[in-house]
């Protein structure tokens, strides 16, 4: 079960059950990230107060998506946005823009 722990508690290493996002609902950190003291500094950085992370027990119940959904669905990102990821942090944004239309694709039948 996921838990909130106040900002002060966050260890590197601990995983994200939930994205942080902004009061304009704006995404700063997307889910399932594993927190590094980069992470936590801008986490303090944006004064965000309390994250839901995952247990260490916690199982991973998020099912196996195929390489050819994955490459659908990176071909779906690219033909709907001109944008190209520049640093380590638009890299990870992109790639969770794949993963998540790649789960959205396995769950209404990948037939997109």
């Amino acid at each position: 079960m996921a838990e909130f722990i106040n900002i002060d508690q966050l260890e590197e290493g601990m995983v994200l059950a939930d994205s942080v996002v902004n009061s304009y609902g704006q995404t700063l950190i997307g889910a399932g990230l594993t927190l590094s003291q980069k992470h936590i500094f801008m986490l303090k950085t944006w004064n965000v107060l309390k994250v839901r992370v995952k247990s260490e027990n916690e199982e991973e119940n998020e099912e196996i998506i195929s390489t050819d959904v994955k490459v659908r669905s990176e071909q779906w990102l690219k033909n709907r946005i001109k944008w190209k990821p520049d640093n380590k942090f638009e890299q990870d944004i992109y790639q969770m823009g794949i993963l998540n239309r790649a789960k959205q694709m396995m769950k209404n039948g990948v037939n997109e």
